[in-house]
């Protein structure tokens, strides 16, 4: 009982277009939706976001893994804490960086220094809508850290399963985004943008 939204931010590679199409024609649940134009991460997860028929969302990048009871513990973990509006497990970092992250929304406060988590995360729908979504200005990273923050600064939070249940892909070289100093700037970005979280 589930649906695939597979967002296609105008990919250039024949192989991979097939490749979607085909897994779209094999199941129904499968929906590929496409951009025009490459539009960024921000506007390829507000794509998904609201072409979703359900109340949850999971987000995924394409090169990213789950366990295979990511998504049903996630789902119990909402429906049991219903002052959550998202909830994750922890991640294990593979590829060119190998390491387990054990922290997650726990950490709270100090999401106003460091994003503690990752973009992998059953999400509410409801919660979606009420923040607007992702910040689409925000095309090279960062969109899930800002995402959190705009939850907090509406009263809303959430929770971490403490057991690893999503894999993420490490590239050498990493992502630009990556840098201490892009870091370092979103960091003052998002301090100015919600001063009331300092507090």
């Amino acid at each position: 009982s589930f649906e695939w939204i597979l967002v296609d931010d105008a990919s250039g590679d024949p192989r991979a277009l097939a490749r979607l199409d085909a897994v779209a024609a094999r199941d129904a649940r499968v929906r590929v939706m496409r951009h025009e134009r490459n539009r960024g991460r921000s506007a390829a997860r507000n794509t998904g976001f609201r072409a979703a028929a359900s109340g949850f969302v999971y987000a995924l990048d394409q090169d990213d893994l789950l366990e295979p009871t990511a998504l049903e513990k996630c789902l119990w973990a909402l429906l049991s804490h219903s002052e959550w509006g998202f909830v994750n497990g922890w991640s294990m970092g593979f590829g060119a960086q190998r390491y387990r992250w054990e922290r997650g929304f726990e950490r709270g406060a100090a999401f106003l220094d460091e994003n503690g988590v990752t973009g992998r995360a059953l999400i509410r729908r409801a919660v979606f809508d009420e923040v607007g979504g992702f910040d689409e200005s925000l095309r090279e990273g960062f969109e899930d850290w800002d995402f959190w923050l705009r939850c907090a600064a509406r009263g809303i939070w959430g929770g971490t399963l403490p057991e690893v249940l999503d894999w993420f892909r490490r590239k050498d070289p990493p992502a630009a985004w990556e840098s201490p100093e892009r870091v370092e700037a979103m960091r003052r970005e998002l301090r100015r943008r919600h001063p009331n979280l300092d507090a």
